[in-house]
């Protein structure tokens, strides 16, 4: 499957007013001072995709806007929206944080509650969160996109999946080209015998 991104739209997400970026499906390179909003532009790509920070938590970003007080404004309502060219074909993805209320029965009068609610929609139709989620999966795999747009993704990951990642890029290697690439390894082959090194470590720690 062959996915360019065209065009980038941000609007009252966190510390941007409103910005748009035509990439025209090309490699780009976006530069800027400290605070000038390049970490919340790629955090805009991955909230509008994946609903999540750059680290991959649903909790450790807040996309509304704040004020002077630190206080969210909460009447703004944050929009990413980016066409795509998917094979040819343009589709256009576009997500929505709006502000939930509630009626004060005190004084009769709407108050916000605190929260928000999502919309979402894919080529200007809304659609349901569990829609959204599943076009998404079906074009792209969330770790994938992680590791090629975040340059910081793949030392977050468990050193384990590191390597595993690693291992599937790589040439495929075995224990005895290991122990062919230093002669101090060569008593090895006696001491594993017809088992791996993973499986003979499980072993000798058993015993």
């Amino acid at each position: 499957m062959d996915i360019k991104i065209n065009k980038l739209t941000i609007s009252n997400f966190a510390g941007i007013k409103e910005e748009s970026f035509n990439f025209d499906g090309k490699d780009t390179k976006i530069y800027g001072n400290n605070a000038t909003g390049k970490t919340t532009t790629a955090t805009a790509l991955q909230w509008l995709l994946f609903d999540k920070g750059l680290d991959g938590s649903t909790k450790s970003f807040n996309p509304v806007p704040l004020n002077e007080k630190n206080e969210e404004n909460y009447e703004l309502i944050p929009t990413v929206f980016a066409e795509f060219e998917i094979d040819g074909k343009i589709t256009t993805f576009k997500k929505e944080s709006h502000p939930k209320y509630t009626i004060n029965q005190k004084t009769n009068r709407k108050e916000y509650s605190r929260s928000r609610t999502k919309k979402q929609y894919i080529n200007d139709e809304s659609i349901k969160v569990k829609d959204y989620k599943a076009r998404i999966d079906e074009l792209i795999d969330e770790d994938v996109f992680k590791l090629i747009t975040n340059p910081q993704a793949f030392n977050l990951l468990d050193w384990k999946k590191r390597r595993s990642l690693l291992f599937e890029i790589a040439k495929p290697i075995n224990d005895e080209d290991v122990i062919k690439t230093n002669d101090d390894f060569k008593e090895l082959n006696n001491i594993l015998g017809d088992h791996e090194i993973e499986t003979k470590k499980r072993f000798l720690r058993t015993r």
